[in-house]
């Protein structure tokens, strides 16, 4: 099965699709500003990849342009394993959207005009974590998705 998806997702290095991450409110732990950066400077050795800070939900929703797939990280959202997820990734790295948003909500969560705007919610567990801690977990599962894909040695089952 994994020969099979991985010849069936094709990710280059000019990957048309913009890929992002918007995170409502700035990071406050040094170590988890670490395991971001790190995370981040990952996936972006496998597709272009931009993680971009606002200030509030409603920045949040200015920053989305008209067409792009919005996926609002939220606890009520649809969960994955991490190989479920990485074919979530799979498809939606071979839709026809010009542009992908991953959305974290600040401290008190995403508002309702942004579930409202996004067009489904994801759920990185059904308990309730820092933002902090859900960027450096979305971005490890995100790696660890595209590694998945891409055969790299990172996962484990």
């Amino acid at each position: 099965m994994l020969v099979v998806l991985i010849r069936m997702v094709k990710i280059r290095d000019n990957y048309p699709m913009k890929t992002k991450l918007i995170v409502v409110s700035k990071i406050k732990s040094a170590p988890f500003a670490d395991e971001s950066l790190e995370y981040l400077r990952r996936i972006k050795k496998i597709i272009p990849f931009e993680l971009v800070e606002v200030a509030d939900s409603e920045a949040a929703i200015r920053a989305l342009r008209p067409g792009t797939y919005c996926v609002a990280l939220d606890e009520s959202g649809v969960q994955y394993t991490s190989r479920q997820f990485s074919e979530k990734i799979s498809k939606l790295l071979q839709s026809s959207h010009k542009e992908i948003v991953w959305i974290v909500g600040g401290s008190y969560g995403l508002g309702p005009a942004l579930k409202e705007r996004a067009n489904e919610l994801f759920s990185l567990s059904k308990l309730t974590m820092s933002h902090d801690l859900a960027r450096v977990v979305f971005l490890e599962q995100f790696y660890r998705g595209l590694s998945i894909l891409k055969g790299l040695p990172y996962h484990h089952d």
